[in-house]
């Protein structure tokens, strides 16, 4: 497994008594190779947990094993947690300080010991991953940078590492639509080539498209741990009583079973759902008030979708 977190609880030293804790009795495990999505309402806690993983923050009350080391206990070494876990802060400049892109981007393998040729290397071939040329911003001040720039030089300096986990706060944000998709396309390459990715985001679409497995939380504490189609279909109530929604896709999908279509599985994506209900409408459509099935092609058939579709909120594009 790479990381095994029970029983954590946090609460910030600078807490009112009055103020809740940030985490309570969070327990959960990821295997080697997952993709998670780490969901939850602004004050959930998400980002406090994710410093959890690479030592930022170290427990008790509660363990973190990464890889077998325990994060809380004196002597573990911190910097061979964070070799292995890459976290990418909700906010880049965070992570931005060297005077150039290039040498920023390499600050991070050459802290762990690797040779300056070669952490300039995983530098320029972590900037190319990003959509950032070396050669054109490589020599440029991180702080040249735009916003979205900037949040792709600090998922290049925690690519650079070339960490087995990879944590990542709010990525998307300060990207335009081509950025964000451009992203999540790199995250699902990089998770196919076997990285562990836990995402932390508010935009369910992102989950829907690339998580499999979602992990809820609610004030504090771990409300859900499922996979992703079934926290929106089988627990929507949950996910809208904190705050949060489910994607639209699934939202038109149960309008449309509401409305009596059969509409097989749980699509997550407008594809998904655009070819589940071309299976129903190649099949038998839905009863009518007789019990008799009506045909898709027929008159009847057609009608019935038209009436689902013009009652259902459209998937607008992102």
């Amino acid at each position: 497994m790479s990381i095994r977190v029970q029983h954590l609880s946090y609460r910030y030293p600078t807490a009112l008594p009055s103020d809740p804790p940030a985490l309570v009795d969070v327990s959960f495990t990821i295997e080697e190779g997952e993709f998670v999505a780490l969901l939850g309402p602004t004050g959930s806690g998400k980002s406090t947990l994710v410093q959890h993983l690479n030592g930022l923050l170290r427990p008790p009350p509660g363990t973190v094993w990464v890889f077998g080391m325990d994060v809380g206990r004196r002597g573990t070494d911190l910097s061979q947690v964070r070799r292995r876990v890459g976290l990418v802060f909700q906010y880049p400049e965070y992570q931005l300080f060297e005077e150039t892109v290039l040498q920023d981007v390499a600050f991070g393998p050459r802290n762990l010991g690797v040779q300056e040729q070669e952490a300039l290397e995983r530098a320029r071939r972590a900037l190319r991953r990003v959509g950032l040329d070396p050669d054109v911003y490589g020599n440029r001040s991180p702080f040249e940078l735009s916003g979205g720039q900037r949040r792709r030089a600090a998922l290049a300096g925690v690519l650079a590492l070339e960490s087995p986990v990879l944590v990542l706060d709010e990525p998307t944000a300060g990207l335009d639509p081509r950025g964000r998709q451009e992203l999540m396309e790199l995250l699902r390459e990089l998770n196919r080539e076997g990285t562990t990715v836990v995402l932390v985001t508010h935009s369910m679409e992102e989950v829907a498209r690339v998580a499999r497995r979602a992990l809820l939380l609610s004030r504090g504490r771990l409300v859900a741990d499922c996979p992703v189609d079934s926290l929106f279909y089988d627990h929507g109530d949950l996910v809208r009583s904190v705050g949060l929604r489910v994607p639209e896709t699934v939202e038109l999908v149960q309008a449309l079973r509401r409305r009596g279509a059969p509409i097989q599985g749980k699509p997550l994506t407008p594809q998904q759902a655009a070819a589940a209900i071309a299976r129903w409408r190649l099949g038998e459509g839905p009863a009518d008030r007789t019990g008799s099935r009506a045909r898709p092609g027929s008159g009847q058939g057609r009608q019935a979708l038209g009436r689902h579709a013009l009652r259902s909120r459209p998937v607008r594009p992102r």
